[in-house]
């Protein structure tokens, strides 16, 4: 099994406690990529897979079996791979940490990131098409709390419209962190007001979280 690590991050947010862990795997891995180009994209939400999909672009993907896919902050458990790789997943966890087989991602998305989202809609894609897409077993040992600002929950609330989150599943995204407020609200102007254009997994995405939430009050109802 041939493992590619990509590890994003702007030089001055890179850890050498990051790359350390990834080269102290009880299961090897056969390549390691630091990605530190600035995207010249407007907002975070496009830079990230915009930065990705310029890396990936200089990389034979289809020599590799997985990617795991790592924030530059992110420092991992010497058997964060050995336990992830548990059972052949398609993907496997998102965001900071994620864990992807090369094969699906080749097959299902041109071993390209969509456009607004890396993890969200690759792991939507993943599913709709019958993909092993599972939570991390292991998780990262430590990892930076961002605190991300107005315009990236203004950019998200609208991303989430577009790749077919449910109001219900909007509304339960809030949280003690003030900011949250002004996703939500970006997501319902969205909805109610701009209507973009929807990603293609929206109709997947929007079907899985009704049924989600319908099976979530069943189980509160039987408690009465």
């Amino acid at each position: 099994m041939k493992i590619l690590c990509v590890i994003l991050g702007l030089p001055q947010d890179l850890k050498y406690q990051t790359i350390q862990s990834v080269m102290n795997q009880t299961v090897p891995v056969d390549m390691i990529v630091l990605l530190t180009k600035k995207s010249s994209k407007p907002t975070l939400v496009e830079r990230i897979p915009d930065a990705l999909n310029e890396g990936y672009s200089h990389i034979k993907l289809e020599d590799f079996d997985y990617i795991l896919r790592l924030d530059g902050d992110t420092i991992l458990k010497e058997t964060f791979l050995e336990r992830n790789l548990d059972g052949k997943p398609d993907s496997r966890g998102s965001g900071r940490a994620h864990l992807i087989k090369v094969k699906p991602f080749l097959e299902l998305m041109n071993g390209k990131y969509y456009a607004l989202a890396d993890d969200s809609y690759l792991n939507a894609k993943f599913k709709e098409h019958g993909k092993k897409v599972e939570s991390l077993v292991e998780e990262p040992l430590s990892y930076a709390k961002h605190p991300f600002d107005v315009k990236y929950n203004v950019d998200r609330g609208k991303v989430n419209y577009i790749l077919g989150w449910t109001p219900v599943h909007i509304a339960q995204s809030l949280s003690w962190d003030w900011n949250r407020i002004f996703l939500v609200g970006s997501y319902f102007i969205s909805w109610l007001l701009l209507r973009p254009k929807r990603a293609d997994v929206a109709k997947f995405v929007e079907y899985y979280q009704i049924r989600s939430e319908i099976s979530h009050l069943t189980r509160l109802l039987k408690r009465f």
